[in-house]
């Protein structure tokens, strides 16, 4: 009954959904989200407790997937590492990319 227009996947989810589309094609071959590749991966923000500048992060990279226009001068990995220097005095993203299936992506999945 649910069929969103858009999917965000947590990068810690990635291959449950991954076995979960093998299990169950049909399904997710039925969502509009699927179909029109509107399935973005963010990166995991809660582990023990929440990393607030990984969530802002992900709030600026779903900006630049949603709305486009309003985010032209953002590039996500460049604000995920200012974002960093400014909570932790280092840069995450390089980091974050290498543990988690290269970062950032809208996932093109095939069903």
């Amino acid at each position: 009954m649910w069929d969103p227009e858009i999917i965000v996947i947590d990068a810690n989810g990635y291959e449950l959904l991954m076995r979960d589309i093998q299990a169950m094609p049909e399904y997710y071959d039925s969502l509009q989200a699927f179909n029109k590749g509107d399935v973005f991966m963010q990166m995991p923000y809660n582990y023990y407790s929440t990393n607030i500048e990984i969530a802002l992060a992900n709030a600026y990279y779903l900006g630049t997937m949603l709305y486009p226009e309003a985010f032209t001068d953002i590039k996500p990995a460049e604000k995920t590492n200012e974002i960093s220097r400014f909570f932790l005095n280092f840069d995450v993203y390089e980091s974050l990319a290498e543990a988690y299936y290269g970062g950032y992506q809208s996932l093109e999945l095939d069903l």
